[in-house]
């Protein structure tokens, strides 16, 4: 009895139960880790996916674009228009066959005021390249908000190339004609002259106004008169 009393060892109460609760806390640790770092991998699938679709969303509007551009857009930059003012004339000659009045072609400026960024620089920046602009005339053009307002009708070529180069938004340049008349004023109280959209106002480009409008079909055939220039 005595032996198997020494033998025996007092084991405390609540050491076992602390054990198997430390074990249950680590456990509970770990699962809680676990799920929040599958929480975290969810919100970045997530962001990456949203990224990806604003990326396939873009790329498909700029592919779209490219297939069929809005025609709006076009006027956001420098772009080249035919005027729908002046209409071609056909050439008048004398009875020798010397040309009197003949058609040229132009470059005229327009704009669309919605696409203008600065209304006050855009003006400055012209007139520094066309000095002869009203500067209070061209500030409430470009202030209008309309869509296509003239400018300037006929610039020069260096006109053309200096605010060409200006690349500002908003500005437009058109294929514009101008009748011009090679011998000068000898003979301009007979023949006449036309107004800025190239339509007669006096003399022959006036009497035959009708007739000296081109067509396919006369374009090619011009009006010839019984006098020597």
């Amino acid at each position: 009895m005595e032996a198997r009393a020494k033998s025996q060892v007092h084991i405390p109460s609540g050491i076992g139960r602390g054990s198997r609760s430390s074990s249950s806390d680590l456990r509970y640790a770990r699962g809680s880790e676990h799920q929040e770092l599958e929480a975290r991998r969810i919100r970045i699938f997530a962001i990456a996916g949203l990224f990806a679709l604003c990326f396939l969303t873009l790329g498909g509007r700029l592919f779209q674009l490219a297939l069929s551009p809005d025609p709006d857009l076009s006027r956001s930059h420098v772009v080249l228009a035919q005027a729908d003012t002046a209409k071609p004339r056909r050439d008048i000659v004398d009875r020798n066959g010397r040309l009197i009045a003949t058609d040229l072609k132009t470059i005229s400026l327009s704009a669309d005021t919605r696409f203008i960024l600065d209304a006050e620089q855009t003006t400055d920046a012209l007139i520094g390249k066309i000095p002869t602009l009203n500067r209070n005339r061209v500030l409430r053009y470009l202030k209008s908000g309309q869509r296509d307002i003239s400018l300037v009708r006929h610039l020069t070529p260096s006109q053309h190339a200096d605010v060409f180069e200006l690349g500002l938004p908003g500005l437009i340049f058109k294929e514009d004609i101008k009748r011009v008349y090679p011998t000068g004023s000898l003979i301009s109280h007979v023949v006449g002259y036309v107004d800025i959209d190239n339509r007669g106002i006096s003399g022959v480009e006036q009497s035959f106004n009708q007739e000296l409008l081109a067509s396919p079909s006369n374009f090619d055939n011009p009006l010839e008169l019984t006098l020597d220039s």
